[in-house]
């Protein structure tokens, strides 16, 4: 798999929210683990806390991922955009010693950070 699919992937989780988010976009999130794929996305349902995002909710289903795929997906036209972690998130993920963040800025383009 390249990169993409894992964009792809965690498009696929976040849209599972449905249209009762009212925000315009979505942000889901894919980890490696040992060979495995842990998604996870974000939860409106706890407002603006950091436990809400993506990306710790996918640290805390498994500890030990090596690389995290973070994808933002507008609503209406399915194009994906800026999903770089917060610091909130980045503190996280530097705690759960994870070596890559991989994270879509446009439908061409994604950006990474190496820990």
């Amino acid at each position: 798999m390249n990169h993409w699919d894992y964009f792809k992937i965690s498009a696929r989780k976040a849209i599972e929210r449905g249209n009762n988010d009212r925000r315009g976009t979505l942000v889901g999130c894919v980890g490696l683990s040992e060979g495995k794929i842990i998604q996870s996305k974000n939860i409106s349902s706890m407002g603006t806390s950091p436990s809400a995002h993506a990306e710790v909710r996918t640290l805390k289903k498994r500890g030990n991922i090596s690389v995290l795929y973070v994808s933002r997906i507008a609503k209406k036209d399915g194009n994906f955009s800026l999903a770089k972690p917060c610091k909130n998130c980045m503190t996280r993920i530097r705690a759960y010693r994870v070596k890559k963040v991989y994270y879509t800025i446009s439908n061409s383009e994604y950006g990474v950070i190496c820990l």
